[in-house]
C-alpha cells in the first residue's frame, strides 16, 4: 500500500504543479477538517485527511473553477479512490457537477 502520509500528499501536490502557497492552503484545510472529523467516531478520518490534502490538486493545471474537475480527473488517472476523486470534484460551488460548471462558464 502506498505511503499516504501528509508529506506524501504534499509531494503529490507539488508533482501536479501546485505552488507552495497551494500546498500550505491544503495543509491548513486539512488541519481544520481533521479537527471536526476527529470529534465523531463515525467519520472516516483517513478519507477526510486525503480529501482535504488533495482537494486543490487541480490548481497545478488551472486556477479557475475547472480546477476541481481537472484534479478529480488526475486522481482517477493515478488510481486514487473514487471517494477521494469525488471530494476533489465536488469541493467547489457547493458540489457542482462537471456539466454544471461547464454550463455556468
Amino acid at each position: 500500500m502506498p505511503d499516504r502520509s501528509e508529506k506524501n500528499y504534499e509531494q503529490q501536490l507539488r508533482d501536479a504543479g501546485c505552488s507552495d502557497k497551494v500546498v500550505a492552503h491544503c495543509r491548513a484545510v486539512s488541519d481544520v477538517a481533521l479537527e471536526y472529523a476527529e470529534r465523531d467516531t463515525l467519520i472516516a478520518v483517513d478519507l477526510v485527511r486525503e480529501g482535504a490534502m488533495l482537494h486543490d490538486i487541480g490548481r497545478g493545471a488551472s486556477h479557475t473553477i475547472l480546477h476541481a474537475q481537472r484534479g478529480a480527473d488526475l486522481l482517477r488517472a493515478q488510481g486514487i479512490s473514487e471517494e477521494v476523486a469525488r471530494i476533489v470534484e465536488c469541493h467547489t460551488g457547493a458540489g457542482l457537477t462537471a456539466d454544471e460548471c461547464t454550463e455556468s462558464g
